[in-house]
């Protein structure tokens, strides 16, 4: 007797099992991708703190070597060629100056109008950064503008200077984009005396290395929003501290 083959027939997917393998998937994604996102700024932040780390060892050789602390970490923007810690033969690298999050890559565009801190000393908070006899005095003959002049720098400089944080960690901004605001200064009051913060680099040898701040930068929070502020002082400590309460503080302020 001859019987039939019998062909097995293969089902599709259903509307219901494709919905929930979509839905799975969408699960999936929605754990991972933020995960993913954190390790990423987890590993930029670790880079943004090696390069503090190596800005601090250079600092602290042309101050051993000069007797005194550079009024600019990377350059002035308009001044030629002067690189104060190129001099001191570790930073060979353009890029240790500028934070992975920083979105400025062109090293040609300039700041004309970079601010002190909000939590600088009350005559110079959010006021204009300009030439001072002090910056001319530790620049030697390499800086020959005019004191009084407006400073002038890079945003791709993420340590000389960054975006503006208001009290809620948030980047402050107007009509042209973020409020930079100057991160590494020699002197953060304008004043001198009994009464003046001993936790400035103009006090060279007097400061408080665990109270000085170097510099800080607030990219991590400006553009990723993360709660974060890197801070490095003059002991040589890099650390990652509540953007608010750095916000709020400021160098002056500060301490470990």
């Amino acid at each position: 007797m001859f019987l039939p083959s019998v062909q097995k027939s293969r089902s599709a997917f259903t509307l219901i099992e494709m919905l929930v393998v979509i839905a799975i998937i969408a699960i999936l994604a929605a754990i991972l991708f933020p995960v993913i996102s954190r390790a990423r700024e987890q590993a930029r932040e670790s880079t943004c703190m090696s390069n503090m780390h190596d800005i601090y060892v250079a600092l602290r050789l042309y101050e051993t070597d000069n007797h005194l602390y550079p009024p600019v970490l990377w350059q002035f923007a308009g001044i030629s060629g002067y690189k104060p810690l190129f001099g001191a033969k570790l930073l060979n690298s353009d890029a240790t100056f500028s934070c992975p999050d920083n979105p400025t890559n062109n090293q040609t565009l300039t700041v004309n109008q970079v601010v002190y801190p909000a939590t600088a000393s009350s005559t110079l908070a959010n006021q204009p950064v300009v030439y001072t006899p002090l910056m001319q005095h530790n620049a030697g003959n390499a800086v020959t503008l005019p004191v009084g002049t407006a400073a002038s720098y890079y945003p791709f400089d993420s340590y000389d200077i960054g975006p503006q944080l208001d009290s809620n960690g948030n980047p402050v901004r107007n009509a042209g984009g973020y409020v930079y605001e100057l991160h590494y200064s020699l002197d953060w009051t304008g004043a001198s005396g009994p009464g003046d913060a001993p936790n400035q680099l103009k006090y060279a040898e007097t400061a408080n290395p665990s109270q000085t701040v170097i510099t800080w930068c607030t990219y991590h929070a400006a553009v990723n929003g993360v709660d974060k502020t890197l801070v490095i002082f003059l002991n040589g400590t890099a650390k990652a501290v509540d953007a608010k309460t750095f916000a709020q503080k400021g160098p002056l302020k500060f301490a470990q």
